[in-house]
């Protein structure tokens, strides 16, 4: 039984479940006790002043990503585990290493100064960095996606705070999805390579990749995007922001898809969820594929417009739900002059901006009451007018009924083409019959 869970370790299944309480904050005089009824020896490092380190792959991703069974890793962790034990031992060191059971299956390495030595506690952690790379990349590590880090404590603690430190490292360890290198990672070092961004800095730039994408220049969307994502967010260390981040590209990605009429075929929360992507540049690359697709799409509607009436219409069909949308301000996105757009915009489209603009939130409104069962006042203000009377008067002026009996109408419509249907269908089975 115990060779299934810890195959050739020199640990047994016992000591290996009593030092996993002792990190996850067990009563250490319980621990103790557990530990001589079963015959345990103490503990292989200083109560008093010692090192604790987290490495290893994650089961989600031996298991998941590479298919690793756990018998199987094992094996690659009891070949770990010698090595190491070898080389501290030879260092002047002793110490534990053992599998973390109630977190994601990681390795902890627990160390202490058996001797007075020269070598520093940080020489023997990039010791352990380096071997368990390598026997990972002569096992499985093909692809080079993943890797290993290992997240030390640089200063040393005692038999009480281990399970606070180590709690802080498997913090620090969610960070490898924006630095996914094979090094060893410390509070130090994270504060080193961590940049911090300005609220306006961010506003801005998210704003220049709509502009990109309105503008139907995909390089300079790419550019942006990955300034945005492996620039800024990266070295910000930002769960935070770059969830907001996420969450602002997705929503823009749905109103390009409603504005240009693209059929949603994917999950697009599945494909804006980062914690869906194994590192940030993966994500990053899912997004410039979706926003190209709609880069192209749209780009493919709009050839028989000059540039700049392009770039004014995709101002439109994404803004259109905004109340204050008007010349002026469509004007100053593709600078140009109100009354140099306007005129060259009816030259090209056969109408004015408020008329194509009208055109367009009328349209909008009317498949919201044909699809949904949102409040007129609700659909009203999601198509760009504040007032629900005036939008009522603009609707019914261009459709001829109110927005009430229009949704009437269109339910009676759709049950009558259900009606005439079902009706084909009976005729078309007797007639088979």
């Amino acid at each position: 039984m115990y060779y299934e869970v810890t195959g050739d370790s020199k640990n047994s299944y016992a000591r290996l479940v009593f030092l996993n309480e002792l990190v996850s904050g067990q009563n250490i005089d319980y621990v103790d006790n557990l530990m001589t009824k079963e015959r345990e020896n103490s503990y292989e490092f200083s109560r008093d002043d010692c090192y604790v380190c987290l490495t290893g792959l994650k089961k989600s991703v031996y298991s998941g990503k590479y298919g690793v069974s756990t018998n199987q890793y094992m094996q690659i962790y009891v070949e770990f585990e010698k090595k190491f034990s070898e080389h501290i031992k030879k260092c002047g060191y002793v110490g534990e290493i053992f599998l973390h059971l109630y977190e994601d299956k990681q390795i902890v390495i627990i160390f202490s100064k058996k001797n007075n030595t020269d070598i520093l506690p940080s020489n023997i952690v990039q010791y352990a960095q380096d071997c368990i790379q390598l026997i990972y990349c002569e096992q499985f590590l093909y692809d080079g996606v993943y890797c290993n880090q290992i997240y030390f404590c640089e200063e040393p603690t005692n038999l009480h705070q281990i399970a606070a430190e180590l709690k802080k490292l498997i913090d620090l360890s969610k960070l490898n999805f924006f630095y996914m290198e094979p090094v060893v990672i410390t509070h130090r070092k994270k504060v080193k390579l961590q940049r911090f961004n300005t609220e306006s800095d961010m506003r801005e730039l998210k704003q220049s990749v709509i502009s990109a994408i309105n503008s139907g220049n995909y390089n300079a969307c790419k550019n942006l995007i990955e300034e945005l994502m492996l620039n800024r967010i990266k070295f910000s260390f930002d769960f935070y922001s770059l969830q907001d981040t996420a969450l602002f590209l997705k929503n823009f990605y749905l109103e390009c898809c409603i504005a240009y009429g693209i059929n949603l075929q994917d999950n697009v929360d599945y494909l804006f969820d980062y914690s869906n992507y194994e590192k940030i540049e993966t994500f990053t690359e899912k997004l410039v594929l979706l926003f190209e697709k709609i880069i192209y799409t749209i780009n493919q509607k709009d050839k028989r417009y000059s540039q700049l009436i392009q770039k004014t219409i995709r101002i439109i069909n994404t803004s259109f739900h905004k109340s204050d949308i008007s010349v002026a301000y469509l004007a100053s996105y593709v600078n140009v002059s109100p009354s140099y757009l306007s005129s060259i915009f009816n030259r090209e489209v056969g109408m004015s901006v408020s008329q194509y603009l009208t055109e367009l939130r009328i349209s909008k409104a009317k498949k919201l009451l044909e699809e949904t069962n949102m409040l007129i006042t609700d659909i009203s203000l999601s198509v760009g007018y504040c007032n629900k009377r005036y939008f009522t008067e603009v609707f019914k002026k261009k459709v001829g009924y109110t927005p009430k009996d229009y949704r009437s109408t269109a339910a009676l419509k759709v049950e009558y083409i259900k009606l005439l249907n079902e009706k084909h269908g009976e005729k078309l089975q007797k007639k088979n019959n």
